[in-house]
């Protein structure tokens, strides 16, 4: 799949502090929500906040990982995201339509007409200062 605009990855230690709070919350979500002490998810967090911090270019290959599944996701979740809003915006839409046999764009061949030319009634307005 081609991109035609450059996504550029993120800092490893960006990457790991990011973690570092998202292992965090985790670990006071547990703990505020069920009243257990993980302590896995705290010792994640405070080993990652340690490396981004100390030795971030140990966190690389992790943020490489996390970046290339994001470009994965995406290339994925965008054309089941556009099909849906199509199912349900277009398609009912173009269903009325038909039904109430409507002209929106108004191609409907006219035999009498000279001209499909549509009259201006309002003034040609300058392009300066257009909003």
């Amino acid at each position: 799949m081609e991109s035609f605009s450059k996504v550029e990855q993120g800092s490893d230690k960006s990457f790991g502090v990011v973690f570092c709070l998202i292992f965090l919350l985790l670990g006071l979500y547990r703990w505020y929500y069920y009243e257990t002490i993980e302590t896995h998810w705290f010792i994640l967090s405070a080993l990652l906040l340690f490396t981004a911090l100390i030795k971030p270019s140990l966190l690389s290959k992790l943020n490489f990982l996390w970046f290339k599944f994001g470009i994965i996701l995406g290339a994925v979740t965008s054309p089941i995201i556009l099909f849906m809003i199509y199912i349900i915006a277009l398609v009912p839409t173009s269903i009325l339509v038909r039904i109430f046999r409507k002209d929106i764009l108004s191609l409907k061949y006219d035999e009498k007409a000279n001209s499909y030319w549509v009259e201006r009634k309002a003034p040609i307005n300058s392009m300066k200062d257009q909003f």
